[in-house]
């Protein structure tokens, strides 16, 4: 059988295959097997049901459903040309993907702890507590592009039903087998799946996800009537806030574009944005206009100086990407939780391969919980960077109240970001506070390095007794301030034989005792 020409002339494809293979056309994007028409095939012997679609569509085809897959192996038996009489089932690659719950079957010798010798390929881990999820389903799904139409993909489906070598299910509702628990039934339904990712975007974290889905199937659970939508777990709440996350950022093969769709997509939470560049020329001075309000000619002489030498300035200006949002759920609990608050701020990095560092801010709500308050992803990490987005995130807080402020910021021990805070916010009297924990792990580090063991914790708690140091009620700031300075001079007294991490703390911390106390 002669190869159809693939090029752009050839003609269409459906017009060039054989009357019993049947094209089918899914949807553009994403598509399930449900949007599919499966039927019987004729030429492939021992599979339950088939379909034919272009090669082009694989790449939005979902194997959601029933339960996960999990690719096996990819197969690449013939090249084009190397067939002198092909077939019509004869394919150039193959791939196959086997059903999570197979084709192994350990549930005869499932062991009951962690510490006893588990089967080979079992996929156990700590969080199954010693419990193989392999069953035998004999479930596959396979993937084939043929030999004679390479722009064809045959799917077909082989055990549709997940049965085991037996002939009955493997896995599933009905399934009573001692051992097995919910992590083998069905995966969740598309309804809790819905209600799962509505709650994340308004706000909602894994405890309380959990806490409402506990009290609505409660009732289920006491009956008997318990499915797999009843054991929601934080895992699933994870896995369901990562997809919600990826359909959220990636809109575009290209991540620049992608970025831009974001912002198009989503300007109403995006509070800055600012595009990277490499210092194209870029106008600083607005045009200057002749008498009556009409822009002044460029051959028409300015009769301002100053107007003409602005006019004339333009330089070079290199940008820096910088792209901050909060989402309406986030801002109103900025706006809740922060005003007169503390806010906790910190940057994280090697989060994306741009090397961008991630900046968090968190507010603390009336459960001791932190909530996501904004995000920012920069690439500079000056203070007249962090200024900028900052001046943006008060403003856009401000437009939704006017008398908003928090009464501390507290970061780590980065000197750009306490400067930029201190010129954005210091105005307003907020004051900047170190993280504790990354005070704690600084003088844990000098304290192993330069003290002896014998005096290691003593230190480390004097030093913890006034960072815990409050104002009592009636005592004045100066009068507080004096009694953590006698504090810290006794602290030096006390441990005066330790001149090493004497002078360290004398140099590093001493003097900033406001910062930290």
């Amino acid at each position: 059988m002669p190869i159809a020409d693939s090029s752009a002339d050839a003609a269409p494809v459906d017009a060039v295959l054989p009357h019993y293979i049947q094209l089918q056309h899914p949807p553009k994007g994403t598509f399930d097997t449900s949007d599919l028409q499966w039927h019987s095939p004729l030429v492939t012997v021992g599979v339950n049901k088939g379909a034919t679609v272009q090669e082009a569509y694989i790449d939005g085809l979902s194997l959601e459903g029933r339960t996960s897959f999990s690719i096996a192996r990819t197969e690449t038996p013939n090249q084009p040309g190397s067939l002198s009489k092909p077939q019509t089932n004869s394919y150039l690659t193959q791939c196959t993907y086997h059903c999570s719950c197979g084709p192994q079957d350990f549930s005869s010798i499932v062991p009951v702890a962690l510490t006893q010798e588990r089967p080979p390929g079992s996929r156990v881990s700590s969080k199954a507590r010693g419990n193989s999820r392999k069953r035998g389903c004999l479930a596959q799904f396979k993937v084939s592009k043929l030999y004679c139409w390479p722009d064809i993909a045959q799917l077909s489906i082989h055990h549709a039903e997940h049965t085991n070598a037996a002939g009955k299910a493997a896995h599933g509702d009905g399934i009573t087998e001692e051992g097995v628990r919910f992590q083998y039934a069905p995966s969740l339904s598309q309804e809790i799946k819905n209600w799962v990712c509505k709650m994340l975007q308004g706000g909602a974290h894994t405890r309380q996800i959990i806490k409402d889905h506990f009290k609505a199937s409660l009732p289920k659970i006491q009956a008997g009537t318990a499915d797999r939508d009843c054991f929601l777990t934080a895992q699933d709440v994870c896995n369901l806030n990562n997809k919600l996350a990826e359909q959220c950022w990636k809109l575009h093969d290209n991540e620049a574009q992608s970025v831009w769709l974001f912002y198009q997509q989503h300007a109403v939470s995006v509070f800055i944005y600012i595009e990277h560049s490499n210092g194209q020329p870029q106008s600083v001075a607005a045009q200057p206009q002749q008498a009556g309000g009409q822009p002044q000619s460029a051959d028409a002489p300015s009769t301002d100086p100053s107007a003409a030498e602005a006019a004339q300035q333009s330089v070079q200006l290199p940008q820096k990407f910088v792209m901050g949002w909060s989402t309406p759920s986030m801002l109103a609990n900025f706006i809740k939780y922060g005003h007169g608050n503390i806010v906790l701020l910190d940057a994280t990095f090697g989060t994306n391969h741009m090397k961008m560092p991630l900046y968090t801010g968190l507010v603390i709500d009336e459960y001791g919980n932190g909530l996501p308050a904004f995000m920012i992803l920069c690439q500079g990490t000056t203070q007249i960077d962090l200024s900028a987005w900052l001046r943006a995130l008060l403003q856009r807080v401000r437009e939704h109240a006017a008398d908003w402020m928090c009464s501390c910021i507290m970061v780590d021990a980065a000197l750009a970001e306490i400067n930029a805070i201190r010129e954005v916010f210091g105005p307003y009297g907020v004051l900047v506070f170190l993280c504790f924990w990354h005070m704690k792990k600084s003088w844990l580090k000098i304290l192993i390095r330069k003290c002896p063991r014998a005096v290691r914790s003593e230190m480390f708690n004097s030093l913890e007794r006034i960072m815990l140091m409050v104002r009592c009620t009636n005592q004045s700031r100066e009068d507080f301030t004096q009694q953590v300075k006698d504090a810290i001079q006794t602290f030096y007294d006390t441990f005066k034989d330790q001149q090493e991490f004497v002078a360290y703390f004398q140099k590093h911390w001493g003097h900033k005792f406001e910062e930290w106390v």
